[in-house]
């Protein structure tokens, strides 16, 4: 199974992308549905928003979707999802926020929920982390902490970035692209899963 994460933001042309080519979309700054997708998640109440999506023809693809923090409201949602037939968790990150602490309180109260719940379970962290720490902050103390990519945007910031906690059974393994012309030189992302 292939995952695509990539901020979407901006003038981009993303129609020179093949999307049919990946299982599960998380996008952000993007709600519009892909050719062949379904939507089965997008922000209702964020700006900008953030959408998750998966081919219209594989039946449910990802279940068990909340929200990590209504809390800290200027950052945006972070969303964790469950994979169908997988034993593992997505979450979805898009800390908008031009603020560090904003983008590390969200963090937090993320990471105390994972620990909480989920301390042990294979978890995907993916999307834009904006602001948050260059070390990964808080992310960084979970159990079976790895960097799967850390890169994309512009000036000292590590935009776009992937990291693995919790105990996996296997290596996911991930491939790196610029997309047209990405802004804010974010990059995609594809892990396979």
């Amino acid at each position: 199974m292939k995952l695509f994460y990539m901020n979407q933001g901006g003038h981009g042309n993303w129609g020179a992308l093949r999307y049919s080519d990946f299982d599960i979309l998380c996008l952000a700054e993007n709600k519009i549905l892909k050719s062949g997708f379904k939507m089965d998640w997008y922000s209702k109440d964020s700006l900008p928003t953030m959408s998750i999506q998966s081919q219209a023809t594989q039946g449910r693809v990802i279940n068990a979707v909340n929200d990590l923090d209504v809390n800290v409201q200027t950052v945006r949602p972070i969303i964790k999802f469950s994979i169908t037939h997988l034993a593992l968790n997505v979450v979805f990150v898009h800390l908008k926020s031009a603020n560090k602490n904003q983008a590390s309180e969200a963090i937090n109260i993320a990471v105390t929920h994972v620990k909480s719940y989920y301390s042990h379970k294979p978890i995907l962290w993916i999307g834009d982390f904006n602001r948050l720490d260059t070390d990964a902050g808080p992310l960084r103390h979970l159990a079976g902490f790895e960097i799967l990519y850390e890169g994309g945007g512009q000036a000292r910031w590590n935009l776009d970035r992937a990291y693995l906690t919790g105990t996996w059974g296997y290596q996911p393994k991930v491939q790196v692209g610029t997309v047209a012309a990405g802004d804010n030189g974010h990059v995609g992302i594809i892990v396979h899963l």
